[in-house]
């Protein structure tokens, strides 16, 4: 089926190399490809777009696609045409644009809607959709002031149309520019009713710095009472990043207790933030309180824990995962820096023996990038793929290049680490090759691991993902 699948978006794709200015405008468009836990092998390396299922965009719906995985179905938010569209995969099948069952439009085509679409659970117990629009702008004067939007019990999908105005929860941003809604991600319950919280943030806020980002705490219990449509200053879980240009927010996690108090607790990733001695873009990675989060203020003072190590323009902080990788039953850290080495880049691992010791000066393993320029730890995603109930980290390089031929330029590379061992038993000194599992193709501008995502698509418990990657735009 996956052979089918692959020779299917051979033909549909160009026969012919693309080299030089205005190549990437040609590969404009997206695919979504489905694999199945069920149906990933162990180990070797694989074609990542030879997939269970893809759903395949045109130049009109853009390149960048954020996904959210449900029973089924695949929740499919487009940004470039402010689109979120439910699709249902047909294995051995390449869907397209018109097979959507149900869509919704945003309130305007630039607002960015669905930039993040997130499935959250509901006080009755239902699924809901979290729809992201960072580029919403209040007035023509005022822009980009970015919003959240919950949509009650369509979380497992939709058919039909839906308009935006029937959002029960509208959380608008209040800075100029500062796109609130260029992450989100969301938590399990912090403030003891049950019910799930969420956090985002907005990259570009200047509250405390030029592009310093803020990040704002959604708790259930704040929200109650609420009117439906509210901004950001309604809650006083809010952070600023006080790094000029810093991005603080830029990657979000909330899954995981990593100070052993029983409750969740917020990473916050700012990728472009200087170190102490002024150099640029090292990167800073906060860890704030979800038991006691504390009132607004800068996230350098409010965090709990600050993690900064590297060289100049390393942007560490990028991506974040936490979850048990080394399986001791405590939550571990994983941090992206994509610009280390070089651009070959970096993902740093802190055990949650350090995070509960304090012990954290030097990560407990390093995995370093073996492409040049392939920026690994662009991506890195926690999932159980192979149904052992043990996390298995997957990490990207999107730009490296496999076969160091012009025509797989920017083709990508995606290692996967089976988990389950203690760190004692990695490689003494891992790169990225290292990868039990390893997804690249020798194809122009695929972009391999530079969008992720994971869920139970087939029921099975096993965790399934879906790569996005650049395809010829029609």
């Amino acid at each position: 089926m996956r052979s089918l699948l692959a020779a299917v978006l051979a033909i549909q794709g160009c026969d012919q190399d693309c080299v030089g200015v205005g190549c990437l405008e040609r590969f404009s468009a997206a695919s979504a490809d489905l694999h199945l836990g069920s149906e990933l092998p162990r180990s070797g390396t694989h074609s990542p777009t030879e997939a269970s299922g893809a759903i395949q965009g045109t130049t009109t719906l853009g390149a960048d696609w954020d996904v959210s995985v449900v029973r089924d179905k695949l929740i499919i938010g487009s940004r470039l045409d402010s689109t979120v569209r439910v699709y249902s995969p047909i294995l051995g099948e390449v869907g397209a644009e018109q097979d959507a069952t149900g869509a919704m439009v945003g309130e305007h085509t630039t607002d960015a809607f669905g930039h993040r679409v997130r499935t959250i659970t509901n006080v009755d117990g239902g699924i809901d959709l979290l729809v992201t629009a960072p580029l919403l702008s209040t007035t023509a004067a005022i822009r980009h002031v970015g919003a959240v939007y919950r949509f009650a019990d369509i979380g497992d999908g939709w058919e039909g149309g839906i308009d935006p105005s029937s959002a029960v929860l509208r959380m608008q941003g209040e800075s100029a520019g500062g796109q609130f809604g260029a992450a989100l991600e969301v938590c399990p319950d912090m403030d003891g009713d049950g019910v799930s919280e969420w956090v985002a943030s907005a990259t570009r806020d200047e509250s405390r710095a030029r592009l310093g980002g803020q990040v704002v705490l959604a708790r259930s219990g704040d929200l109650e009472g609420q009117t439906e449509q509210l901004g950001v200053s309604a809650l006083t879980t809010r952070w600023d990043g006080i790094d000029l240009g810093g991005l603080a927010g830029h990657a979000l996690n909330c899954r995981e207790d990593l100070d052993g108090d029983d409750t969740a607790d917020i990473v916050v990733g700012s990728p472009f933030a200087d170190d102490v001695d002024a150099l640029d873009a090292v990167g800073a990675v906060y860890v704030v309180s979800g038991a006691a989060p504390p009132s607004p203020g800068d996230l350098s003072e409010v965090a709990t824990l600050t993690l900064q190590l590297g060289e100049a323009n390393d942007w560490f902080g990028w991506s974040i995962a936490t979850g048990d990788l080394d399986d001791d039953g405590l939550a571990d850290l994983i941090v992206g820096a994509p610009g280390a080495d070089g651009a070959a880049g970096r993902v740093n691992i802190w055990s949650g023996e350090q995070l509960r010791d304090g012990n954290t000066d030097t990560p407990r393993l390093t995995i370093v990038g073996d492409a040049e320029s392939g920026r690994f730890g662009w991506t890195v995603h926690l999932a159980d793929i192979n149904g052992d109930g043990k996390a298995d980290l997957i990490a990207g390089a999107p730009y490296a290049n496999p076969t160091d031929e012009e025509q797989a330029f920017n083709a990508g590379l995606i290692s996967i680490f089976f988990g389950g061992k203690t760190f004692d038993e990695w490689p003494e000194a891992p790169t990225a090759g290292d990868g039990s599992l390893i997804y690249t193709e020798a194809a122009q501008y695929l972009r391999s691991g530079r969008a992720i995502f994971s869920g139970d698509f087939d029921g099975d418990e096993a965790a399934d993902l879906v790569f996005i990657h650049r395809v010829e735009g029609t």
